[in-house]
């Protein structure tokens, strides 16, 4: 019988055969893949802070705002969407 000689270890880059790859054993069992998984988003949710009380949204607020002036005069708001949609009418039958 012959004793084969240790190879160095493959550098990067270098393809080795599978007949010739060194695959790590260990003493353990390795943990189901969905046990990983539960235990990281168990962990995850442990360490995550709670969340904050956000302030009042300003452009919501200012939105509703805008929205209460419109109902209370929709005059004003008429004739600035008209003069607004003339412009673009005037805009396009010019070119």
């Amino acid at each position: 019988m012959q004793q084969e000689e240790p190879q160095a270890p493959p550098t990067e880059g270098q393809i080795v055969p599978p007949e010739e790859q060194i695959l790590p054993t260990g003493g353990g069992t390795m943990p189901p893949p969905e046990a990983e998984v539960e235990e990281a988003a168990s962990e995850a949710e442990e360490a995550a802070p709670e969340p904050k009380q956000t302030a009042p949204d300003p452009v919501g607020a200012a939105a509703g705002q805008a929205q209460s002036l419109a109902r209370e005069n929709p005059m004003p708001i008429a004739l600035a969407a008209a003069f607004v949609a003339g412009v673009v009418v005037g805009r396009i039958f010019s070119r």
